[in-house]
């Protein structure tokens, strides 16, 4: 289709054009930690924003022993022509060793990876969108020298934001980021411990031990839900082992000899350790401009499961050398199938590397790429799913190689737009003014057929003048001028006649629209003031029912009717809500101020949600607000007595006068 040859020449990552990593001996390239991000450059002229372009925030990381005074140097492509290029130094990820490397001294220390640091200077601006080419280099400490790293492919791409007020929105500074919608299967299964943290920073590292638990699985999803900490899951793992139920625990411990017969692995971790998130606003639809402008998120998180296993089974944690052979671990939550993961382990526990990782994609030791298969219509929680970005590649412009992520990347569902979608193509104009009533309309037109009558009459008196004139002039003509100057007296009499007719027929127009419009204002003003009387009888039963108690020991006749109130309070607490929610609405409808109502209505509010909290917190809704509840039961006496002054207040001001 001829749209979805255009988005391949937007999605985030194409084809690799750079040249795979050549380093020193004993140094890898870690594809798995490559994390890119960007800022934006904005500046201020007349109190305006202005869009300077943005910052390249580079993330990735080669593991191995580095000299001292390490560092990288990338440079930033659009084709051959070369943008902004940096040198950032190099900061260590230290890390204990396993036992099995140093078996008399299980935590020693060691240096195990390197990763960017500070960026020296001022980082270099790049304006506009689309694909760019990354460049980077890793530059000896000790000799100087420096080795081609790789070439990443990124496109970058914004979204618009809008300030100002409803009325008047005014173009905002745009909103840069990174597109990772390349990332939906590349997943990946390693034994490093803190493989990456939620600052994109390299932290420390920890080789496993052959009895330790310290896997994780890392996976892409981009939800079509705003969160911070990503998709909430309650989610369980059902994993089979060359086909057969995997059965979690250790048989060597009694403690720990079946945590799931059932082969479902309950209670598990999962939660994001990185994210990119942007968020589009405008004010293009005339349905924004008024209340909050439309707003459209992208967000994409990266999320990490933890696995009870290792090497050996030890404690809890399940051994993979017992364990040999295909593994099969289905993502469930709630009896959905969210992802599906595949890995291979060998005989002696080792994790077998991906096919993928054989045709040159290096990772981490200890690490593998892990094959995701993604519900034929996604999951619940799946926003946005591309299928050409992920058929391009993966981790930033890496073509697969392998048929196995060839197939996978073509089952990709498309789910939602690939970015945000505008409320309108553009800023809509308001409609002009509506023209005049009918009534205004037809009261117009009479005057003016008053006005051409008017003219015709003072037509046929200039043309009766000019015949007395001739009747003078003519004294034998007289007879028959007098018979013409009757005539024409009856004509000029009729049509003022008319004349008048009219303007009495538009004059009665004119007071009938005029008593309509009195008379729709008197019905909307009874109607205000039943409102009226009725949110101060509410506020007046509000203010009895939560004060109850001193109000029958101040007045002793009114125990009966305080005991019947203080019976139905859950009633009278969703009335006082009720009738606040209904009065505020009329006010906007009616456009009324709300001076005179404001204040009653937020007592009612509060009184009613006091009167009735104790069903309001049984509400699945509302759970969450239950603290906020009981801090106002806290004030329910205040309440009482602030909706009981406001209630016979508003019964005195605008009930009484309804009456």
């Amino acid at each position: 289709m001829q749209w979805r040859r255009c988005l391949m020449g937007v999605v985030l990552v194409l084809v690799a054009t750079g040249a795979r990593a050549d380093l020193p001996p004993g140094l890898v390239l870690d594809h798995g930690y490559t994390w890119f991000d960007i800022k934006g450059e904005v500046d201020y002229r007349d109190g305006s924003p202005v869009d300077l372009g943005w910052t390249l925030q580079p993330g990735f990381r080669i593991v191995g022993d580095t000299p001292d005074h390490s560092a990288f140097h990338y440079t930033i492509r659009d084709g051959r022509k070369v943008l902004a290029e940096k040198r950032a130094d190099g900061n260590r990820a230290m890390g204990m060793m396993g036992r099995k490397e140093y078996p008399t001294n299980p935590v020693a220390i060691a240096n195990l990876a390197l990763y960017p640091g500070s960026v020296q200077g001022k980082s270099p601006v790049v304006t506009g969108e689309g694909e760019f080419a990354v460049d980077v280099s890793y530059i000896d400490g000790a000799t100087g020298k420096e080795y081609p790293m790789h070439t990443y492919t990124i496109t970058v791409g914004k979204v618009a934001k809008v300030r100002g007020p409803a009325t008047l929105p005014q173009v905002d500074a745009p909103e840069y980021f990174v597109s990772r919608h390349q990332e939906a299967l590349t997943s990946i299964l390693t034994g490093m411990n803190s493989y990456v943290n939620r600052s994109g920073q390299g932290g420390q590292l920890e080789k496993v031990a052959r009895q330790g638990g310290k896997y994780a699985l890392y996976w892409n999803v981009s939800p079509h839900e705003y969160s911070w900490s990503g998709p909430s899951l309650d989610a369980h793992l059902a994993c089979t082992v060359n086909g057969e139920t995997l059965v979690w625990g250790n048989p060597n411990d009694p403690n720990f000899a079946a945590m799931s017969a059932a082969g479902s692995l309950d209670n598990i971790s999962v939660k994001t350790e990185k994210k990119l998130q942007v968020v589009h606003s405008d004010r293009n639809s005339l349905d924004y401009r008024r209340g909050n402008p439309y707003r459209e998120y992208l967000t994409w998180h990266l999320m990490r499961i933890s696995l009870p296993i290792g090497l050996e089974a030890y404690g809890p944690n399940t051994g993979l050398m017992e364990h040999a052979g295909k593994w099969e671990c289905r993502l469930m939550d709630n009896g959905e199938l969210l992802r599906t993961f595949r890995w291979t382990v060998n005989a002696d526990g080792s994790l077998k590397p991906h096919e993928e990782q054989q045709q040159g994609l290096t990772l981490a030791p200890d690490t593998i790429l892990v094959e995701t298969v993604i519900p034929e219509k996604g999951a619940s929680f799946d926003g946005r799913l591309v299928p050409e970005a992920v058929e391009a590649g993966g981790f930033y412009g890496w073509e697969w190689e392998s048929d196995s992520m060839e197939d996978l990347a073509e089952d990709v569902p498309e789910i939602g737009k690939p970015w945000p979608v505008p409320s309108a193509p553009t800023l809509q104009k308001a409609p002009e003014k509506e023209d005049t009533s009918s009534a205004d309309r037809a009261a117009e037109e009479a005057a003016a057929a008053a006005r051409d009558a008017e003219k015709a009459a003072a037509e046929e008196r200039r043309q009766a003048e000019a015949r007395e004139q001739e009747a003078a002039q003519a004294a034998r003509m007289e007879a028959r001028e007098q018979e013409r100057e009757a005539a024409f007296a009856e004509a000029r009499d009729k049509a003022l006649a008319d004349a008048n007719a009219a303007i009495r027929e538009a004059t009665e127009g004119v007071e009938n629209a005029s008593r309509e419009a009195a008379d729709a204002a008197a019905g909307q003003g009874a109607f205000g003031g039943l409102m009226r009387l009725l949110l101060g009888l509410v506020l007046v039963a509000l203010g009895l029912t939560l004060n109850g108690a001193q109000v029958a020991a101040m007045v002793a006749p009114l125990a009966g009717a305080i005991s019947a109130l203080s019976g139905n309070a859950k009633v009278v607490g969703f009335a006082g809500i009720g009738l606040a929610v209904l009065d505020f609405l009329l006010d906007l409808v009616n456009l009324r101020p709300l001076a005179g109502d404001g204040l009653p209505q937020l007592a009612a509010l509060a009184g009613g949600a006091v009167a009735a909290r104790e069903a309001l917190t049984g509400m699945e809704a509302l759970k969450g607000q239950a603290a906020r509840l009981e801090t106002l039961g806290g004030m329910a006496s205040l309440l009482g007595w602030a909706c009981l002054a406001l209630g016979v207040i508003h019964l005195v001001a605008g009930g009484v006068a309804f009456l």
